[in-house]
């Protein structure tokens, strides 16, 4: 059976991936090492902010915002690449990732909040793991000043929300449900996959200087997303950014 074409939009996204059959895919301080590069390299190259992250052996978990649709580039240069470097490194062959990437688009606010205490909480799941601040494969050292971040996550949204590494660190002591990411997969917005066609972008420019109000123009920009035209065919329409033409198409389904 084919794969389901994956939309990708601009926003935040909550993703993850683990070990193929549950096999460990960071084995030394190295290997954590060397995946923290490709993603730094990765994140620069395609415009992305990394937000929050955690590594642990047999899996990864982050929280990354994107400005334009290289979210599936991205994640294949991450795990091909790393894979490739854990394949050679320990003469193996064969799958390392159980699949492409999961994947959540994180629309409400409070939600982000509660998936940066996710992925840094996550590593309280290992066994002899009882102090985020002991283990130093995810960011949260770094938010309280006890490590250098790794390019792109200086632009965490926890150093533009908090002054201080002391704030930062109660902001985590929250725990989270178990059941999160069910309860924000079933109230997310699905955007349909639409056929990507060619169009003509004056006509659209017509249709737009006929609005009357910012309901009508939303409208017309959520449908206009689905007869085919791009997020920047859509901005460069109605003269706005594309961050802003995203963020639009989200409240529809």
């Amino acid at each position: 059976m084919a794969r389901a074409l994956r939309v990708d939009i601009a926003g935040y996204y909550y993703i993850s991936n683990s070990g193929f059959g549950t096999k460990i895919v960071f084995k030394d301080a190295d290997d954590y090492r060397k995946f923290l590069q490709i993603l730094a390299e990765n994140s620069d190259r395609y415009g992305a902010i990394l937000h929050s992250y955690a590594l642990v052996p047999k899996s990864f978990s982050m929280l990354l915002e994107l400005k334009e649709n290289t979210l599936s580039k991205l994640m294949h240069q991450l795990n091909s690449r790393y894979a490739l470097y854990f394949n050679r490194k320990y003469k193996r062959s064969g799958h390392l990732w159980r699949s492409r990437f999961y994947s959540l688009i994180i629309q409400e606010h409070s939600h982000i909040c509660s998936i940066l205490r996710l992925i840094e909480q996550s590593p309280l799941k290992l066994k002899n793991i009882t102090d985020i601040q002991r283990y130093p494969y995810s960011s949260y050292r770094t938010f309280i000043g006890l490590k250098e971040p790794i390019s792109s996550l200086d632009r965490s949204i926890l150093f533009q929300k908090f002054s201080t590494p002391k704030e930062i660190a109660e902001f985590f002591q929250t725990s989270v449900s178990k059941d999160l990411l069910k309860e924000i997969k079933r109230g997310a917005v699905k955007i349909k996959n639409r056929p990507k066609l060619s169009k003509n972008i004056e006509s659209l420019q017509t249709l737009f200087t006929k609005i009357e109000s910012t309901k009508e123009r939303n409208n017309l920009i959520a449908q206009a997303y689905i007869d085919g035209y791009s997020q920047y065919q859509i901005a460069k329409a109605a003269s706005l950014s594309q961050p802003t033409i995203s963020l639009i198409i989200k409240r529809y389904d």
